[in-house]
C-alpha cells in the first residue's frame, strides 16, 4: 500500500490537482482535523497536501510495493517532476508501509532495503523514502 505523499505550508492541493492527471487517494489542508470527528482541539494538520496511492501490494510484501513504486515514477516522471516544483511544496515522499516481523519465530531483528534503482529514480526527482513499520496483526 504504497503511498506518494506531497505537502507544504503554503502548498495549495486543489490549484495543482485541477491540471494534473495524477489522481489523489487523501487531500489534506492545513488547519484541518488530523482525525475524522475529532474534538475542536485536536490535533491539526500544520501543512497542506496529497496522498498518491501507487501500490495496493500487501504491507507483507515490501518487493511488490517497491517494483510498484518504480513502474509508478517511470510512468509518472514528469508529473512528479511538477508536483515536486509546485509553489509550496516541502516534502514529497514515498511511503512503504510493513508488517514488523519482530518477535516472529527466530526474530531477533529486522532488515529491509531499497534497491539503487528505485533510490536513484526517487532521488533524481527529489522523493525521500519512508518505511512505515506497524505491528503484526494476527491474521
Amino acid at each position: 500500500m504504497c503511498v506518494l505523499r506531497a505537502s507544504g505550508p503554503e502548498f495549495d492541493p486543489d490549484a495543482f490537482l485541477g491540471t494534473s492527471p495524477l489522481q489523489p487517494s487523501k487531500v489534506f489542508r492545513r488547519g484541518e482535523s488530523r482525525l475524522p470527528r475529532s474534538k475542536p482541539e485536536g490535533p491539526r494538520h500544520e501543512a497542506s497536501g496529497i496522498s498518491i496511492d501507487v501500490s495496493d501490494a500487501s504491507w507483507r510484501d515490501l518487493s511488490a510495493q517497491i517494483a510498484d513504486a518504480e513502474r509508478f515514477i517511470k510512468a509518472n516522471r514528469l508529473e512528479i517532476k511538477r508536483l515536486a516544483k509546485s509553489p509550496g511544496i516541502t516534502d514529497l515522499t514515498l511511503d512503504f508501509p510493513i508488517e514488523s516481523r519482530m518477535g516472529g519465530e527466530n526474530v531477533v531483528a529486522q532488515f529491509d532495503k531499497f534497491p539503487a534503482t528505485l533510490v536513484s529514480l526517487a532521488g533524481a526527482l527529489g522523493i525521500a523514502l519512508e518505511l512505515s513499520i506497524y505491528p503484526c496483526s494476527d491474521e
